[in-house]
């Protein structure tokens, strides 16, 4: 009976020799700093979208549909634990929450003021390659007087008007 002994196997061995330690206090150390950015994103994306609603329609620029930025379907992969779908849902809720803010502000320096920077920024956003160009009074004129503004951005039949 006990001769196969050596050769039976410990669950708990089996999860602890592949459990990584380092790994898993490395996780539990950045989860405060991970979610305090929650509740200034939450605050952010109310203010944002007041902006929104309120001054765009005031500008002729269209709204921006949040929820095509802020998509939450990772909910329906049955593959994920409890704590994989908190994690999803976050990050899908702010990587979406950010790119929303980038189109709000793409649509609003468009509005007021759509020159390019003399150093080309990392990553510009969708608009910025039809603004003026840095020193270019003629195009800025152009542009900043509604001549030249994308129609992806404005409201039908609107004008730019300050």
């Amino acid at each position: 009976m006990f001769e196969n002994f050596q050769e039976m196997r410990n669950p708990l061995d089996d999860f602890l020799r592949e459990f990584d330690v380092v790994r898993y206090i490395k996780h539990c150390l950045s989860i405060p700093f991970i979610y305090a950015v929650f509740f200034p994103s939450v605050l952010m994306d109310t203010f944002v979208t007041i902006y929104n609603r309120v001054a765009f329609p005031l500008y002729g620029v269209a709204v921006v549909d949040r929820s095509k930025y802020v998509v939450f379907d990772r909910k329906h992969l049955r593959y994920l634990g409890p704590v994989q779908r908190l994690n999803c849902w976050y990050c899908s809720y702010l990587n979406g929450l950010f790119s929303y803010f980038v189109e709000v502000g793409a649509r609003t320096e468009l509005y007021w003021c759509p020159i390019k920077s003399i150093s080309r920024p990392v990553a510009p956003h969708r608009l910025y390659d039809g603004f003026a160009a840095y020193g270019d009074s003629s195009e800025w004129e152009r542009k900043n007087h509604g001549t030249d503004v994308a129609d992806a951005v404005c409201v039908p039949g609107a004008r730019k008007g300050k």
